[in-house]
């Protein structure tokens, strides 16, 4: 099951809650994180891990409360370390230093339940930060993609760690690599699709 929880925040941020059982992970802990918790008690979910896509501040503000309420393991990837142990302010957006319980590379995989299992694929897109991942579940094909795809648009890279040949070269090698009817839930905005994006692709 795939919850989504749109409009958090000054910059209407996405979370979603992806479950099975009573287990769920959480992508990204964005501002008004009462309305995350009010999701996982409504279904019953007990959090295990939350997963960041990348170390900016609408993306992180919530981590270490909601860690604290749920005691869930945080997992990010190395390259943004900086950001995640001295956030910077966003709006009026103050995000408490932390730092991941689990560091993820390219590639690895993060699995949860036993009989009936979520596998995750991490896939690093440096480009809107240095250490930008998606996340992506084969079995469904779909991919969170955070603030490195949007529908009809890509991330901004004026922002720390910001790149746009390298967030390009992210999108066009290992994204638009995935099979086309992939859906794509993205950090901000509607969902789209690889085979959208990939045809209507002008950056």
């Amino acid at each position: 099951m795939i919850i989504q929880i749109p409009n958090l925040g000054p910059i209407e941020n996405n979370a979603y809650i992806i479950s099975i059982g009573n287990k769920a992970i959480l992508i990204d802990a964005p501002p008004e994180p009462d309305k995350i918790l009010q999701r996982l008690e409504e279904n019953n979910l007990k959090l295990k891990y939350i997963l960041i896509t990348h170390g900016h501040t609408d993306h992180i503000v919530s981590t270490v409360f909601l860690k604290n309420q749920t005691n869930a393991e945080i997992l990010a990837n190395e390259n943004d370390i900086k950001m995640f142990q001295k956030p910077w302010n966003l709006l009026h957006l103050r995000a408490k230093p932390f730092t991941p319980d689990i560091l993820l590379k390219d590639n690895e995989e993060i699995k949860l339940g036993n009989k009936n299992i979520i596998s995750l694929k991490v896939i690093h897109t440096p480009g809107h930060s240095q250490g930008s991942i998606c996340f992506y579940q084969e079995k469904e094909k779909i991919l969170f993609s955070g603030d490195t795809l949007f529908a009809s648009a890509i991330g901004r890279t004026d922002l720390p760690g910001g790149d746009q040949n390298q967030l390009i070269k992210s999108i066009k090698e290992k994204l638009f690599t995935l099979p086309l009817e992939t859906k794509v839930f993205p950090g901000h905005g509607p969902s789209t699709t690889i085979k959208t994006e990939k045809e209507n692709f002008y950056f």
